[in-house]
């Protein structure tokens, strides 16, 4: 299993692997466009060491992979002026036009990736020759589906989506949602994340129960959260699910405590 955290007020997540933690750079672009986004993955790849002053400085330090997070994908006419949408969380939306734009720059100057092709990249980045790009998405809501999928699709760009299980189960409240009427509409059902289970392009990954803080939670609670979310997937979907994204993910909500054990988690579900 790959476990993800969110650094979401830094500039890196962390992969980590039983061999320890390997650092990898992320951007969160949602109100960016291609000339924004070329700068930033400009200056990312000089971060993650492929330029040669870098690699023999920074070798120790430097990343290897460009993880991008998205959350939801909203019509143009929900935005205005394409950078204050109207839709309820829309600190973590992007328009589908951006979006368009965004992926199909990452098709083209980029090297996008599966998850599932990560661990064997982290050993080698050197042989690629563009910088490697993993796209994903939290939560689990219906606009991956309704307008995101067709542009991954169209620009043959993977995409991993961590699905938060109480969700599509519908026994817990969405409560960034709890202001706007009709909120469950908002999140996939199982019949919809069955549907992205079967396109190529898209992998289905754990992302808790019930989107706690974890840090907040007591042990067996937190272990209890992570072995839910994984469960329901694999009954539900048929098969393993061998991906796993912390939530929210900062050093206040994800630390040593919560990455050993979903370590542990891992070793018991083998």
């Amino acid at each position: 299993m790959i476990l993800v955290s969110w650094w979401l007020n830094s500039h890196s997540r962390i992969y980590l692997k039983s061999s320890g933690a390997e650092r990898i750079f992320f951007a969160k672009l949602s109100a960016i466009g291609v000339e924004g986004m070329k700068d930033t993955v400009r200056r990312i790849f000089y971060r993650v060491g492929n330029l040669p002053i870098s690699r023999l400085v920074a070798r120790k330090y430097q990343g290897k992979i460009l993880f991008l997070m998205y959350h939801r994908v909203i019509q143009d006419s929900d935005f205005i002026n394409h950078t204050e949408p109207t839709e309820p969380l829309s600190e973590l939306s992007i328009s589908v036009s951006r979006f368009d734009e965004q992926i199909s720059y990452i098709s083209k100057s980029c090297q996008p990736i599966s998850i599932d092709q990560l661990p064997s990249l982290l050993s080698d980045t050197n042989s690629l020759s563009n910088i490697p790009v993993v796209v994903t998405f939290d939560d689990g809501y219906k606009d991956n589906l309704v307008y995101a999928l067709p542009i991954l699709k169209k620009h043959k760009v993977p995409a991993v989506i961590y699905i938060t299980t109480c969700f599509p189960e519908g026994d817990c409240s969405i409560w960034w949602f709890e202001l706007w009427e009709n909120y469950q509409e908002y999140v996939l059902n199982w019949e919809e994340i069955k549907e992205l289970d079967k396109e190529e392009l898209i992998t289905i990954g754990a992302h808790t129960h019930t989107h706690p803080n974890l840090r907040n939670l007591n042990e067996s609670t937190v272990i209890k959260e992570m072995i839910t979310s994984k469960e329901l997937l694999e009954k539900n979907l048929g098969h393993s699910v061998e991906h796993f994204a912390y939530p929210y993910g900062t050093p206040y909500e994800a630390g040593q405590r919560e990455y050993g054990i979903a370590k542990n988690v891992v070793s018991r579900q083998q």
